[in-house]
C-alpha cells in the first residue's frame, strides 16, 4: 500500500475510494469542494458564504479521498481544511472523527509548506 492508500484507509475504513483527479492537487482540493460545499454567496465583508451539500456517504468518500491525496501533496487549503476537520468533529457524520495527532500533523505541514499565505 502506498501512502495516501494508507492515509484513506485510515481515515474512513476499510473501503478504499479513490479520487478521480490523478496528480493535480489544486484540482483534487476543487473537486473535494465543488462536492461537499454550496457556496450561498458574499457576505458584508466580501467573504464567500457557503453550506455543506447533501451527499451521500459514497460521494463523501471519494470526495474524501481527493481531500487526502491533496493533503499528501501538500496543497495548502487541502492541509488548513484537514487540520480544523481533524481538530473538531465538524464531519463527524461522515465517520471523521477528532484525531489530535493527525490534527497536529496536518498543522505542521500547513505551517512548514504554506507559511507564504
Amino acid at each position: 500500500m502506498d501512502i495516501n492508500t494508507i492515509l484513506l484507509v485510515a481515515s474512513i475504513g476499510q473501503t478504499i475510494f479513490s479520487c478521480p483527479v490523478h496528480s493535480n492537487s489544486s484540482e483534487m482540493y476543487d473537486y473535494y469542494y465543488s462536492t461537499t460545499t454550496l457556496e450561498t454567496g458574499v457576505d458584508k465583508d466580501g467573504t464567500t458564504t457557503a453550506v455543506s451539500k447533501n451527499i451521500s456517504q459514497d460521494q463523501f468518500n471519494i470526495a474524501w479521498s481527493c481531500l487526502i491525496k491533496a493533503g499528501a501533496l501538500n496543497n495548502c487549503k487541502a492541509l488548513y481544511v484537514l487540520r480544523l476537520y481533524y481538530k473538531h468533529d465538524i464531519l463527524e457524520r461522515y465517520g471523521i472523527k477528532t484525531n489530535i495527532q493527525l490534527a497536529e500533523k496536518y498543522e505542521y505541514k500547513f505551517n512548514k509548506y504554506c507559511s507564504h499565505l
